[in-house]
């Protein structure tokens, strides 16, 4: 597949910055060029959740320059849109390509995480945990819809296929497996170091 030829716009570069640690310098003045604020790309960047190392990707740019690097284990299709999984090498990147920022309820005690508790986040309470360190990933998803003649992309973020959060808009049936899935979901925040 040919990364370079799936297309996007700032909406996309936009929802997809909450997935980076930081953002270059390029892809911020695109933003600021389009009418988005320093609040709110910050805003968007803090946001608990999956995060790409800086070493890895800050932007739709390098991240589809990184893609070339990884191998395709799996494509799912899901009506009009691709769900496609990347693995990437150890060797390559020995400190992963990303963090795992959702977890399981179940997997919160091997990770030593405090208990969940429910916290607003992208419009919507959702369940939250803090951890001393967030779990690394060698792999990320891309979500890509399928156009007569070209992808178009919707997002990516680092670990596996996630059904999309919970709105109002979906189909009942869509509504209902997702609310299912994001009741057993909890993003992971890293506990603040405290300096003495």
């Amino acid at each position: 597949m040919n990364f370079y030829q799936i297309s996007y716009n700032d909406h996309t570069l936009f929802h997809i910055l909450r997935h980076f640690e930081c953002t270059n310098y390029d892809a911020r003045i695109c933003l600021k060029d389009r009418g988005y604020t320093d609040d709110e790309i910050l805003e968007n960047l803090e946001m608990p959740g999956s995060k790409f190392n800086t070493s890895f990707a800050t932007d739709i740019k390098t991240l589809m320059s990184q893609l070339e690097l990884g191998k395709i284990i799996q494509i799912q299709e899901r009506k009009k849109y691709q769900e496609i999984l990347i693995g990437f090498n150890n060797r390559h990147f020995p400190d992963g390509i990303g963090t795992l920022g959702v977890c399981n309820r179940n997997e919160l005690s091997a990770l030593n995480a405090t208990i969940p508790i429910l916290k607003l986040n992208r419009g919507m309470q959702l369940w939250h945990a803090v951890v001393a360190q967030i779990p690394i990933t060698h792999q990320l998803t891309i979500v890509i819809k399928k156009q007569s003649n070209a992808h178009f992309l919707i997002t990516a973020f680092p670990g596996l296929p996630a059904l999309p959060l919970p709105q109002m808009k979906m189909k009942p049936l869509e509504l209902e497996l997702s609310k299912l899935y994001w009741k057993d979901k909890v993003f992971l925040e890293k506990q603040k170091e405290v300096n003495n």
